[in-house]
């Protein structure tokens, strides 16, 4: 899933538009392979509208399906077709409700529910609450559809100042309610992203001053998901999971869930790369200024 970021309301000002229109008529798919039939007989509130693009201030890199009032962002929708793993909706939510809360100590759970869509997907939502700042409440709303073989993953998330959270989730299932697989011939290719060099397993061994061997292994999934694990002597020490992406030659990292837990302050960190081949990665940490030497597995 993407860092959780705080957007004001000047983001219209700082956009940098690439998009195309949905058109309440049609149809969209997106490169998880999902198709949403925004036809006649959709259900959506007028005044809104609902678009497929690239907004900059969130992410230079990813298309969202964007719900606007006029120019101003109300949330956004970013799907993700799920590893097998995740075909029981209730191992997703786990995860979801596991890392929002450790990211938002006050997250709580608003409530959930299954509905099925008009493509025979089974679906289930929950909604979750949080407080970015004591005055600033939020929802953050997580889908899962499946149909037995396949699963996919949605996160919602809001960048209204006081948001009507009923009232979107209302829309997210209008939304959600339309989905069905879509064919393979329809689907987008997504653009090639700075991070898809990065995907795989690497592992990196030193050696403490006293002598004490150290392994480092992290995996960096398509979905911009990571998980780290530091051994010592062979015992694992630590294990953390979160986001990361790439920008400028730096990998950025934001934990949602570890153990030990990690302070606040280290729950963001940031490596500079400074050498990368196809097997090979060498990343300078910025808090720490260690250079680590990291190989691919196969």
């Amino acid at each position: 899933m993407r860092l959780y970021k705080t957007i004001t309301h000047l983001i219209a000002t700082l956009l940098v538009l690439n998009f195309s229109i949905v058109c309440m008529a049609g149809s969209l798919v997106v490169p998880a392979g999902l198709e949403f039939d925004f036809s006649e007989d959709f259900d959506f509130p007028e005044g809104l509208d609902i678009t497929y693009q690239v907004i900059p201030a969130i992410d230079k890199t990813v298309k969202y399906i964007a719900i606007w009032n006029g120019d101003e962002l109300q949330y956004t929708i970013l799907v993700n077709k799920l590893p097998k793993d995740y075909l029981d909706p209730k191992v997703y939510m786990q995860g979801f409700y596991r890392d929002i809360k450790t990211a938002y100590n006050d997250a709580k759970s608003k409530g959930s529910g299954g509905f099925n869509t008009k493509g025979k997907l089974k679906a289930t939502a929950v909604e979750l609450l949080y407080s970015p700042t004591p005055d600033n409440p939020k929802a953050m709303i997580g889908v899962h559809l499946t149909d037995g073989k396949e699963a996919y993953g949605a996160m919602i998330n809001e960048y209204q100042k006081s948001p009507d959270t009923d009232a979107i989730l209302k829309e997210v299932v209008s939304i959600f309610r339309t989905a069905k697989i879509a064919d393979p011939a329809t689907v987008p290719q997504a653009d090639r992203r700075e991070e898809d060099g990065y995907i795989g397993t690497w592992a990196s061994d030193s050696t403490l001053p006293n002598g004490q061997s150290v392994n480092a292994k992290m995996n960096m999934d398509q979905y911009l998901n990571f998980k780290a694990e530091v051994s010592v002597e062979g015992k694992l020490i630590f294990v953390g999971t979160g986001n990361w992406y790439v920008s400028d030659k730096k990998i950025f990292w934001a934990y949602m869930y570890s153990n030990p837990q990690l302070s606040d302050d280290d729950k963001k960190d940031e490596d500079e790369v400074i050498s990368f081949e196809r097997n090979e990665l060498v990343l300078k940490n910025k808090k720490t200024g260690k250079t680590n030497t990291f190989k691919k597995f196969p």
